[in-house]
């Protein structure tokens, strides 16, 4: 994961990808963020670091980072998120259907079953993107103490 500016500045220099100011406040934004953040929510806080953002900037920004797989957009909260498993070519997120809490889980068993099943089936995989939906572990806790009341 990159969680530093100088980390952020060196895949950028590896790349050959330019350092513009709305890449870097993305970035410093989205890397604070502990749950997904939509591109107007990142663009209201582009203006903590930049003069007037305008959409387009917030969007180009996202791209950028999406190119560098630093982010990866969850496709049903239409939002963007800090990879953590930046290795891997499966992107995998729980999303609580309760409470809205979005965690990205390690994808290293589900990567080489869709890898295999792919392949097994004629395909060439590039990437994947799972969105599991269900409940949190606070919310299935929640829940299944309600059940057992009713029990009772």
């Amino acid at each position: 994961m990159i969680k530093t500016v100088h980390q952020f500045k060196m895949l950028c220099e590896q790349k050959r990808a330019r350092v513009t100011p709305p890449r870097l406040a993305a970035f410093k934004i989205i890397r604070k963020e502990k749950q997904p953040i939509t591109a107007y929510e990142l663009l209201d806080k582009m203006s903590l670091y930049l003069s007037n953002p305008r959409p387009p900037t917030a969007y180009r920004a996202l791209e950028f980072l999406e190119e560098l797989n630093i982010i990866n957009r969850i496709d049903s909260l239409n939002a963007y998120m800090l990879r953590k498993h930046r290795d891997s070519t499966t992107v995998v997120y729980a999303i609580c259907d309760e409470c809205g809490w979005v965690e990205e889980l390690d994808p290293t068993y589900l990567d080489r079953d869709l890898w295999g099943a792919s392949d097994y089936n004629g395909w060439l995989m590039f990437c994947s993107k799972v969105e599991v939906c269900g409940l949190c572990d606070r919310c299935k806790n929640s829940a299944l103490e309600e059940m057992n009341r009713g029990r009772n």
